[in-house]
């Protein structure tokens, strides 16, 4: 690719609607989450994006077999929304993908990460809550953990652009 390729606008279509930033509001919320959820989960130390998600699987783990979570959150779906915004900065630091809101439109929108060029996207918080309800089956029926697999594939994945921008992973 030469350097005029680089400025050339992508022009394919999205296969969203709609594609924004993420709301300031929103990212208050977002930090803040992180930061509690490292203390709640005891991950201290931790300096790279894949030992995160590697923390990560091994918490969603115990969860799973012990099916309990910690008593500060009040449902499933709170733990999932935690540990997916965890799974969405370790995503977003160590790959460089990009937070935005991908949907129809900007009522109806969720908070993704999109790759550095735009090609795919993944909403990492429904990812993880399809897992801690046990709906993240594998070929032999059983549910599968899978974050861990999904974060190793992201490395090269740009390498391979889709037809439209934002194709959906999870």
């Amino acid at each position: 690719m030469g350097f005029f390729d680089i400025l050339k606008k992508d022009e394919r279509e999205s296969y969203y609607q709609y594609v924004g930033n993420i709301p300031y509001d929103i990212w208050i919320e977002i930090v803040q989450v992180v930061d509690t959820t490292f203390s709640v989960f005891n991950i201290k130390g931790i300096s790279t994006g894949k030992t995160v998600v590697t923390e990560l699987q091994k918490i969603v783990d115990d969860i799973l077999m012990e099916n309990k979570y910690p008593t500060q959150y009040g449902s499933m779906k709170d733990v999932a929304i935690a540990l997916g915004i965890c799974y969405s900065d370790a995503i977003s630091t160590h790959y460089h993908w990009k937070w935005k809101m991908l949907g129809d439109d900007p009522e109806h929108s969720i908070v993704s990460l999109v790759s550095p060029n735009d090609n795919y996207s993944i909403q990492p918080m429904h990812y993880m809550l399809r897992i801690l309800n046990g709906e993240n089956t594998g070929l032999d029926g059983k549910n599968d953990n899978t974050i861990l697999l999904l974060f190793n594939m992201l490395n090269q994945i740009d390498k391979k652009p889709k037809d439209k921008k934002y194709f959906p992973l999870s």
